[in-house]
């Protein structure tokens, strides 16, 4: 398969075929279920807590200009909701329904937190030029209250942590260097958080 993203959750995976330009969904016994068709690139897929969601973000070329975008799949009803967040690179839940993402803008990038109406959004950790750091990727769900995601400095990598009511930030410490690492995927295993 020519596949990436990919997300997982109990019982199965989802992962863009871009070979196909669709997304799939495997179950525990390999049976494959076509979910949707995805003309444009998938960057970032990622589940709800409780897999009745599927957070998809997707890269456009509309005749040179290049559109960026989040859209919410209903696992359920096997189809998209009505809302859409344009400018938006990764996205992750952040709980049930709060989503954390990276928001795009010129040359900044902004960890944001939405509502799941993706009308409310406020800005956690920025990231730009003359900034700690200059870019952020793949934010992921650690806790209801906390977030893990990549913060880049040219090719030197950190993941760092963050606290959504504090907006306190960790770096995760002990590790080898992390150079050019640019993805990043949380899975929960009984009561622990893996990343």
């Amino acid at each position: 398969i020519a596949s990436m993203p990919a997300t997982q959750k109990i019982g199965g995976f989802a992962c863009y075929d871009s070979s196909k330009k669709a997304v799939y969904f495997y179950d525990a016994t390999g049976k494959k279920q076509k979910l949707f068709n995805a003309p444009s690139s998938i960057t970032d897929l990622n589940f709800s807590p409780d897999a009745s969601f599927l957070l998809v973000t997707d890269i456009k070329d509309n005749f040179g200009k290049i559109k960026q975008r989040l859209s919410i799949y209903d696992m359920n009803e096997k189809k998209f909701l009505k809302q859409h967040k344009a400018s938006i690179r990764y996205a992750s839940f952040a709980g049930e329904k709060k989503i954390c993402a990276i928001k795009v803008e010129e040359q900044n990038s902004y960890l944001v937190l939405l509502d799941f109406e993706l009308n409310e959004e406020e800005i956690l950790f920025t990231c730009g030029p003359g900034l700690a750091y200059s870019h952020a990727y793949n934010p992921v769900y650690v806790s209801d209250d906390k977030i893990a995601f990549i913060a880049a400095n040219g090719l030197n990598r950190d993941i760092l942590f963050l606290n959504t009511k504090t907006k306190k930030t960790e770096k995760l410490e002990g590790v080898e260097k992390l150079p050019a690492i640019r993805y990043l995927k949380s899975s929960t295993i009984g009561e622990e958080v893996f990343l």
